[in-house]
């Protein structure tokens, strides 16, 4: 009965370790991990300035977007305007990101399609 038994563990034993072996081979498919999907290069012109997600922000939309909102702060209201690096910074983080992740949402969710969007 001893011999049964320790012919069993030592099968058992010998089956355990070839499976950790053999599942540190990444032939296997068990073993595969995904590698990430590259992302499709986007062609800018100007310099970008922000990238989110598959778009790309340049210096000269920030650029632009900056000039448009300082043209509708009121004129008793200078303090208002996008007129320092760090002010520009804030308004590209907080509005320009956002409208860019909008976008991309409605796109995803096939709203560009729709006439009455």
């Amino acid at each position: 009965m001893k011999r049964v038994s320790s012919a069993i563990l030592f099968s058992a034993v010998i089956f355990s370790l070839s499976f950790i072996f053999l599942s540190g081979c990444d032939k296997f498919p068990f073993n595969k991990t995904k590698a990430p999907a590259e992302e499709p290069k986007v062609e800018t012109k100007g310099t970008p300035v922000a990238k989110v997600n598959n778009s790309v922000i340049t210096l000269e939309d920030l650029n632009a977007e900056v000039e448009a909102f300082n043209a509708y702060v009121p004129a008793d209201k200078p303090s208002e305007k996008i007129d320092t690096r760090d002010k520009k910074i804030a308004y590209l983080k907080n509005e320009m990101v956002r409208k860019s992740l909008l976008a991309q949402a409605a796109k995803d969710r096939g709203l560009e399609r729709k006439e009455d969007v």
